[in-house]
């Protein structure tokens, strides 16, 4: 468990609380913001006297600067801490908002807008990489009371108060604290209300202020999240690791010219120039994009993701739901406002089921994920989405409101139920430190799924809605006509002005919208029935867990030992066995030392730096996705830690009288038998690895402090106090020194050196010297 961890488990709900609701609140604004505007174009174009073209600009420059800064975003803070660039993004939403709201010309909120999106882009993205950071130790600390302990048996994650070690306690604590899919289903609920949310709040605002208090509703909320993320949410980073900066370029322009050429094209038409010129740019820019992840040393994207099924179905669930949602949210003002007659509070009002349905889904889809897997919850929710949405294509003109709402109720407890087990699926493939990289592309390809999903759907309704209309507008002035075939509300003002000789053109147009809304719906339900059917055969229901290791023999008199257990100054763990082992465990355990035996091989033969995933993946005879399967990153070939746990309970189990040095050596020494002897040389390739890459030497840093709190921990709780003292820290700091030196020196040495024994002397002359 890491420092930070340990952090989260001993402040417990309280502080996660705290923290959940501040990255609550900035994902809600975010989608609060998407969709506010719709409601205020018309009064834009009257106040500040924007052309079509410029209000569509107001719309796109968003969009684009969104889209081309997600994924350096997730660079960005995975290199200088997600803390503070969640902080930046936070204070340039907020600015940004407040500048939209005071500006006198369409130029000057065009550029305002393309800031609000750089600001939207860290929002949509670092909040999701820190929920695993902060919230995974929950996950983590429910099964530490279940460790294997020193002589190999199990302990329970609950039971009584016992007294000092008692091996429960860290479970007592991890009930104490939310895991994942709980912190998660309630991030996720944040991004979609913001979403139904936004008419409402905006018909609201503009039928009582003016056209900025739509801008201005952001600053108050950014101004809170802010306060709480600077006073609970501890900074955490990744290892510094060689930025993509050719990444970054290819998939910024790409995404850019891919985003802008959709959004564009049922505008301006799919074969006018500048779409054309925009697709026909992205196609090179991310195909290039594609074939330097390949080879590069460091991606910016890792390509294997697509080959797991938990990431790759995962996304397909997340962005056909959000295909749906979007479909809904994009028909219904539409529909309630102008062949209902409602105002633009009415039609915010009239989503309401939409949002009751996701607040009912939400616990209910955590529930079922955590007991049943996240088949069920992914594919049941998107069946009963295609239900509601097939319920919906049969309103008609004179169905009223009922329908709709009953419809509207079905959507949402489905999107909900789906959504989050969806998208904890796709972020499960990510370790906390790519995490904010993971997110950001998460959240870029939803970006793309939302911008195609408007195009097409879009498209949809409009040729469903012409062609229906087109009948009834013969004998029309073309302009007229024009303006008729535009949008059904363009059809109600031709209307109107013709008086009551409008009346059978304004029923032929709501007619006719009702008609391309049902249209637009089936293929929404199609599109999640397709989903469901692929997420229920092909999305795993739960995470491969990490292989345990095995028993090994202990070692014989004059056998060569391996380092220590726990020996943090290079954050590794040997191979320690953690009990008997099935078969199938013993399989994923050879799979593991099998890619490690040929990654080692590979770095002293080529270099590290020279040697790719890819590269390994084949040595080993494995894909690329069964690599990341068991190593998150080729890092953690190197340093890949499974193990502490068992030296951390040990120290818990050591009697509460012993001295805190003495136990922490006893607890080292009892554990030396059970490492590998064969494990040697490898250990110390890995060790020498570490001394020489300086990729991996950052991260022995970060292992040390981490190791020091996790060891001052347990020397804390078997002392009966829930949090450790300064001396505790001091003791374990010291310890870690002494092991590290015998490390060192054991791995530097041509001398076949017993690393129990550099241990002993020097533990013997730490306590000589005090």
């Amino acid at each position: 468990m890491s420092v930070l961890e340990a952090d989260m488990v001993r402040y417990g709900r309280g502080r996660q609380g705290a923290i959940l609701v501040a990255l609550w609140l900035a994902v809600l604004v975010v989608g609060l913001d998407t969709m506010v505007l719709s409601v205020a174009l018309a009064t834009l174009s009257k106040d500040l006297g924007a052309s079509n073209a410029q209000l569509q600009w107001v719309t796109d420059a968003y969009t684009l600067a969104l889209a081309a800064l997600l994924l350096p975003v997730g660079l960005l803070s995975d290199r200088y801490g997600r803390r503070t660039v969640l902080l930046a993004g936070l204070a340039v939403f907020g600015l940004a908002s407040a500048a939209c709201a005071e500006v006198d010309s369409p130029a000057q909120l065009i550029a305002a807008r393309a800031v609000l999106g750089i600001g939207a882009a860290v929002l949509l993205s670092v909040p999701l990489s820190i929920v695993p950071t902060v919230f995974g130790a929950a996950d983590k600390a429910g099964t530490a009371g279940r460790a294997t302990g020193p002589t190999g048996e199990r302990h329970p994650a609950t039971g009584p108060t016992g007294p000092a070690g008692d091996p429960a306690a860290t479970g007592r604590k991890a009930g104490r604290t939310l895991p994942t899919s709980t912190a998660l289903a309630i991030l996720v609920s944040g991004m979609m209300l913001g979403l139904p949310l936004g008419p409402l709040l905006g018909g609201w605002l503009l039928g009582h202020f003016w056209w900025g208090s739509v801008f201005l509703i952001n600053v108050p909320i950014v101004l809170v999240a802010m306060i709480v993320v600077a006073l609970t949410i501890p900074q955490s980073r990744a290892v510094t690791r060689r930025p993509d900066l050719l990444g970054v370029v290819l998939s910024t322009l790409g995404l850019v010219a891919l985003v802008y050429g959709v959004i564009e094209g049922p505008e301006r038409g799919w074969t006018s120039l500048p779409v054309l010129v925009g697709l026909g740019a992205a196609v090179p820019l991310l195909a290039g994009f594609v074939a330097w992840q390949a080879r590069a040393r460091q991606p910016l994207v890792r390509l294997g993701l697509f080959t797991d099924r938990r990431f790759s179905v995962g996304v397909l669930a997340m962005t056909l739901a959000g295909f749906a949602l979007f479909g809904v949210v994009f028909v219904l003002p539409q529909y309630v406002q102008v062949v209902l007659g409602t105002d633009a509070f009415g039609a915010g009002v009239r989503l309401l089921p939409l949002i009751a349905g996701m607040l009912v889904a939400a616990p209910v889809g955590d529930r079922l994920c955590r007991r049943f897997g996240r088949r069920l919850p992914v594919a049941g929710g998107l069946l009963v989405v295609t239900a509601g949405l097939v319920v919906q294509s049969r309103v008609e003109v004179s169905s009223g409101y009922e329908l709709t709402a009953v419809a509207m109720l079905i959507e949402g407890f489905g999107i909900s139920l789906a959504l989050s087990p969806a998208m904890d699926s796709a972020l499960a493939t990510f370790g906390t430190d790519d995490a904010a990289t993971g997110s950001s592309l998460v959240q870029a390809i939803r970006q793309v799924g939302a911008a195609l999903s408007i195009a097409i759907l879009g498209s949809v309704l409009n040729a469903a809605y012409r062609d229906r209309l087109d009948p009834a507008l013969t004998g029309l002035p073309p302009a007229a006509a024009h303006a008729a075939r535009g949008s059904v509300g363009g059809a109600a003002e031709v209307a109107h002005r013709m008086g009551p000789a409008g009346a059978p053109l304004r029923a032929a147009a709501d007619g006719a919208f009702v008609h391309g809304m049902s249209v637009m719906l089936l293929v929404c339900a199609a599109a999640a029935a397709v989903s469901a059917v692929a997420a229920a055969l092909l999305l795993p229901n739960r995470d491969r867990p990490v292989p345990e290791a095995t028993t090994t023999r202990p070692a014989g008199p004059g056998r060569r030992h391996s380092p220590p257990a726990g020996s943090t100054m290079d954050g590794m763990k040997a191979d320690v066995p953690a009990g008997a082992p099935g078969l199938r465990e013993r399989k994923k355990l050879k799979t593991r030392r099998t890619i490690q035996h040929h990654a080692l091989r590979l770095f002293a033969e080529q270099g590290y730096e020279q040697t790719t995933v890819e590269q390994i993946a084949a040595a080993a005879e494995v894909s690329p996705s069964t690599f990341f399967r068991y190593y998150p990153t080729k890092e953690d070939v190197v340093l890949a830690d499974d193990y502490d746990p068992v030296f951390y309970q040990a120290v818990r189990d050591r009697p509460a009288a012993e001295k805190p040095l003495v136990a922490l050596h006893s607890a080292m020494m009892a554990l030396m038998p059970q490492f590998a002897a064969e494990a040697g040389e490898d250990t110390r390739q890995r060790l020498r690895l570490v001394l020489s890459v300086p990729a991996l030497r950052g991260k022995i840093i970060q292992g040390v402090a981490e190791s020091t709190r996790a060891i001052a921990t347990a020397l804390a709780e078997r002392a009966g106090r829930d949090t450790p003292q300064y001396a505790d820290e001091a003791v374990a700091a010291a310890y870690i020194g002494v092991a590290s030196v015998a490390v060192l020196h054991w791995a530097e040495s041509p001398e076949d050196l017993d690393p129990a024994n550099l241990l002993e002397e020097g533990v013997a002359a730490l306590l000589a010297g005090s």
